[in-house]
């Protein structure tokens, strides 16, 4: 029997290498010099900064350059899985820090206008909340639901992944995902940024 694949979902994820301590010491500290207590667009509770760049980061807090260098290091293997030719840009990037105590979540939501969105675990643990990735075909909605087993399914209408610290996650930014709810007393810190796709010049 020949099987094709169509229309399915690419993820990316990369174990990164940095100073996760510094890093989140230093996410910490942005927060707390923060004009804004906080950004409410999905999250349900902790805080979320205003967005950010990576030069902006790298000129003002030392503990980024190692992280940066790493998160370069992922994106370009994103861009070359797609494609020889296809460059995922990070210097204009739209980057944001997420900082989330116990309870905290972000309900489902998409990232506008994003080719790829990105995620980098700095600070977790087993009980700080799966993201979980939800197949939004609408017409799916519409058959009796099917029986999986606990094993993985192509065909599975949501995935739950659990993050580990220094995780890399990319995924397409039209993908509908949402944040469990923290149940641990590790204060929950991820730095997350929406990229886009160009052609190699």
């Amino acid at each position: 029997m020949q099987i094709t694949q169509h229309f399915s979902t690419p993820f990316w994820m990369e174990p990164l290498t940095f100073d996760y301590a510094a890093v989140a010491e230093t996410c910490i500290e942005i927060r707390d010099k923060s004009l804004h207590p906080n950004r409410v667009v999905s999250n349900k509770g902790g805080w979320q900064s205003d967005n950010l760049n990576f030069k902006q980061l790298i000129d003002t807090y030392p503990a980024f350059v190692e992280f940066y260098r790493e998160f370069v290091r992922a994106v370009e293997l994103v861009g070359r899985s797609i494609h020889p030719e296809i460059e995922v840009t990070t210097r204009n990037a739209q980057v944001w820090i997420n900082i989330n105590e116990r309870g905290h979540s972000n309900i489902s939501h998409i990232h506008p206008g994003s080719s790829i969105s990105t995620v980098v675990y700095i600070q977790v643990d087993e009980d700080t909340g799966a993201i979980v990735f939800r197949d939004d075909y609408t017409p799916m909605k519409h058959y009796p639901k099917i029986p999986f087993p606990s094993t993985r399914s192509l065909l599975r209408p949501a995935e739950a992944i659990l993050p580990t610290q220094g995780m890399f996650l990319a995924f397409p930014g039209w993908v509908s995902h949402e944040v469990q709810p923290s149940n641990s007393n590790l204060t929950r810190i991820s730095l997350a940024a929406n990229l886009m796709l160009r052609q190699r010049s």
